[in-house]
């Protein structure tokens, strides 16, 4: 619902976050594998989900991850730092499927989809050279505005296609929003 939610520091106030003129993540230095897999779990603990016909664990927002790297070659002295965002888009929803009800589901899904959609007209300005990038139409485009306006930078879309029948429809719909990106 357009709030930032810090899920490894939740004792900052989402209003905080939210205030601040820019965004400022927890940042953890690992050095093992091990490390990096409690975080995930600790932040997944921490992520809102609700239950739907569709999925018991029906994630409400958007999550990233980012991971900094930074590699060290002591013997020339030279450093590199790499950055990688894994985000785990929630999908969308369209409520007279999905079985939810309550006005606070409404107002997340509404919520979700716009920012999806905000996704998609940000990559489509980007591919078309627009001088003007809408990256303020969404928070979760406004946060990844450094990572997509680098002329580095490689965006690859996956999408969860569901096996079952019963969604062909919601696979469908994944689909599609992946090739309006993709194109």
């Amino acid at each position: 619902m357009e709030q930032i939610r810090d899920l490894l520091d939740l004792e900052n106030s989402m209003t905080q976050l939210n205030k601040a003129s820019s965004y400022e993540p927890t940042m953890i230095t690992v050095t093992a594998a091990s490390e990096v897999y409690y975080l995930i779990d600790k932040a997944s603990n921490n992520r809102v989900v609700s239950d739907n016909s569709f999925n018991e664990r029906s994630s409400r927002s958007h999550s990233i991850f980012q991971l900094l790297v930074t590699s060290k070659h002591t013997q020339k002295n030279i450093s590199l730092e790499g950055a990688i965002n894994l985000i785990d888009l929630a999908g969308s929803e369209r409520l007279h499927k999905s079985g939810s009800k309550s006005k606070q589901i409404l107002i997340e899904s509404r919520s979700i989809n716009k920012s999806l959609s905000c996704l998609k007209d940000v990559i489509k300005s980007l591919a078309n050279n627009d001088s003007h990038i809408p990256y303020r139409n969404s928070k979760l485009t406004y946060v990844l505005q450094p990572h997509l306006s680098s002329k580095s930078s490689k965006v690859l879309m996956m999408v969860n296609a569901s096996p079952l029948t019963c969604h062909i429809p919601e696979t469908v719909n994944s689909l599609r929003f992946a090739s309006e990106v993709n194109s």
